[in-house]
């Protein structure tokens, strides 16, 4: 039976790994220098090397005749690592492993004894995040005192489900995907050795569609190379990969762009009829809408990796879309991702993507045209008088008259005030909609609807609207720097001008609430209910 491509040509040496630098780098550095660490936690993405990088790493530390930092794979620690024979190197699925029984059983009673043939004895635990909580505990004291000649070594794909105590004690690293030029140069390698001549776009598609996954790269290359053609196409590799083309999601894109959208939707029966993949297809298109925005934003290296008319789309018309238009279509095409996850085939979710991207922008919100204000006439402020007092609000307090000329209380320390123009608007224009203002500035804030309910504009003081208020809880309310500024700009809405108010207490003024109390003993009614049983309209 023959082996799968992954395993054949597994690495044996640092210098075989593909990628992950930082980790061979550092490894090999510790080596060198023999400080090397009694636990690791290899973590990242599957598929990128990580127990193949713990196997060399076990192999070197274990070399008898070490060349440099690197295995000489011809001793007896090495060979025998190599066939997988050696007995002091354990490899530990944790995933089918969980228990504690299974940790104290393979791990502590094993650690204990020296190596029987190596220098170190070497557990490799993969998918350590599987382990139950009390396996955990079970291993924690190993690893909190193991030792000298036993090394841990633990591989995880969720680093977060590992208890942070495991991972307090342990040498970190974090291994990454692979990029596509990495995986095309480590898959043109196995056709050379396997003698296939697979044509360079193939092993591209490989690479993108593995995601960054090493052994899913190679398995996908083993797929291909059993079609036991000598030279690979595209035509040929479409019998295995997953069936998509950059260039229909090119010709997507541009028909969205002309605005067609019958073309778009012929396009898309089109895929159906073909066979092909539309996860696929939506990941072709979010790429070409990722370079556009890359584009738009004045990052062009990426479009190395299109063709001519796919550069040409990229640069012009998507990244004449601009950022907004171009992050909304992005969001668009995630969201059909997930949809033809959970789907059953039909390509419902790409029609919702056209009918989407084809529709118009929302409307803008109608401007309010204002008449022309006309030159106020000069009102003098009224007389204020001192406030009735109220029990709800406290101690009354002594309201002295505005004398004239005499400037306004200042605004508190820090607060930031508006400079508009003088009012041009009369006092009246302010009456007439003060109601409207208060139903603008309740749809920001409930409570400054309540404060400004039996309030009343009282007089303009060159840039200010004096608004007069019953109580003098009402004025401190209205005074709040917030509040302020949520009525100013509430005027600035219903009245087309910037305004500066101030609150001030005004005898005369009547709280809604006690207005509906006085209307209420009016009524024949309420009143023969009172009458009758002795009560009182208390709100």
């Amino acid at each position: 039976m023959g082996l799968a491509l992954y395993r054949k040509y597994r690495p044996q040496t640092f210098g075989d790994l593909t990628d992950q630098v930082h980790v061979r780098v550092t490894l090999q550095n510790e080596i060198g220098a023999g400080k090397i660490a009694h636990a690791y936690l290899f973590a990242g993405p599957r598929g990128i090397g990580k127990t193949t990088t713990a196997r060399i790493f076990a192999k070197v530390i274990n070399c008898t005749d070490r060349k440099g930092n690197e295995p000489c794979l011809a001793c007896e620690a090495c060979l025998s690592i190599q066939d997988n024979k050696a007995v002091d190197i354990l490899e530990i699925d944790a995933a089918s492993h969980t228990g504690v029984d299974a940790v104290r059983e393979n791990i502590i009673e094993s650690v204990r004894f020296t190596p029987a043939r190596l220098k170190y004895k070497v557990f490799i635990i993969d998918e350590v995040h599987m382990l139950s909580t009390a396996a955990f505990n079970a291993l924690l004291k190993t690893l909190e005192e193991p030792p000298a000649h036993a090394i841990f070594i633990l591989a995880t794909t969720e680093t977060h489900k590992v208890p942070a105590t495991i991972l307090s004690r342990c040498q970190r690293f974090d291994f990454r995907k692979i990029g596509v030029p990495d995986l095309v140069k480590r898959l043109a390698t196995l056709a050379s050795k396997e003698e296939v001549d697979v044509d360079t776009e193939v092993l591209k598609d490989i690479a993108r569609a593995a995601g960054g996954s090493l052994r899913d790269a190679e398995s996908m290359l083993g797929q291909i190379l059993a079609l036991g053609e000598k030279r690979v196409t595209r035509d040929e590799a479409a019998l295995v990969l997953p069936h998509s083309d950059l260039d229909l999601a090119r010709q997507f894109l541009d028909v969205i762009h002309r605005g067609r959208g019958g073309d778009a939707l012929q396009l898309i029966d089109k895929l159906v009829a073909d066979g092909v993949d539309f996860a696929r297809f939506l990941e072709d298109t979010q790429r070409l809408l990722r370079l556009g925005l890359l584009a738009a934003m004045g990052e062009t290296s990426g479009l190395s990796e299109l063709d001519e008319p796919g550069a040409a789309l990229v640069s012009g018309p998507l990244a004449g879309w601009g950022t907004p238009r171009l992050l909304a279509a992005i969001e668009t095409i995630m969201t059909a991702q997930e949809r033809v996850k959970r789907g059953d085939g039909s390509p419902l979710p790409l029609e919702i993507v056209v009918a989407t991207l084809l529709a118009p922008p929302p409307a803008a919100a109608p401007t309010v045209s204002m008449p022309a204000p006309v030159a106020p006439k000069p009102v003098a402020p009224p007389p204020v008088k001192k406030a009735p007092a109220e029990a709800s609000f406290g101690a009354p307090e002594n309201i002295l008259p505005l004398a004239k000329g005499e400037p306004l209380v200042p605004p508190q320390a820090g607060e930031g005030v508006s400079s508009p123009s003088a009012i041009t608007l009369p006092l009246e224009a302010f009456r007439e909609k003060w109601q409207q203002l208060i139903v603008a500035a309740g749809e920001v804030s409930h409570s400054l609807s309540y404060v400004l309910n039996g309030s009343k504009p009282e007089a303009i003081e060159a840039e200010k609207l004096i608004i007069g208020v019953p109580f003098a809880f009402h004025r401190d309310r209205l005074n709040d720097h917030k509040n302020r500024r949520t009525v100013e700009d509430a005027c600035e809405k219903i009245f087309g001008c910037k305004v500066c108010i101030e609150g001030l207490v005004v005898e005369g003024l009547q709280n809604p609430a006690s207005e509906v109390v006085s209307v209420s003993m009016e009524d024949p009614v309420i009143k023969n209910v009172l009458d009758a049983f002795g009560g009182r309209v208390v709100s």
